[in-house]
């Protein structure tokens, strides 16, 4: 993917309301990630969102904390015209924390979920073969 000014990644938390039986309502919430398009205000959800939806202990405080970390790595990485995500090294995530201001345990804590998330963008490639976005 070029470098385009128009988007920007993003995190959302979903609500859903479902009517039960009994008539008591039921809230689910979870968080997707996609792309805000800046020009029409239009979000488009990514496969990443799969990443957020499958992860261990997975309550929405949960998704928000890895969300919270993958958002920004992909705008930092993506910040760079010729990235493209199928060819991501270490170093990206290695200058991605560099980047951050913040105490060296929350550093550790972002590289913690930084790794979760190389790892989880490897076996969707060799799941898939196939370029992610």
């Amino acid at each position: 993917m070029k470098k385009n000014n128009n988007y920007k990644w993003v995190k959302h938390i979903i609500k859903e309301v479902s009517e039960l039986e009994d008539g008591k309502t039921e809230v689910t919430q979870y968080v997707v990630i996609g792309r805000q398009d800046l020009r029409f205000d239009l979000f488009l959800v990514s496969s990443f969102t799969d990443f957020i939806l499958n992860l261990p202990h997975n309550k929405t405080t949960t998704q928000v904390a890895y969300a919270n970390v993958v958002v920004p790595f992909l705008n930092y990485v993506y910040e760079h015209p010729d990235f493209e995500i199928d060819k991501i090294t270490v170093q990206d995530g290695i200058d991605f924390l560099n980047s951050l201001n913040v105490t060296p345990y929350t550093k550790y804590l972002y590289s913690c979920r930084l790794e979760t998330f190389y790892i989880y963008l490897q076996e969707k490639g060799k799941r898939q073969n196939a370029r992610l976005n």
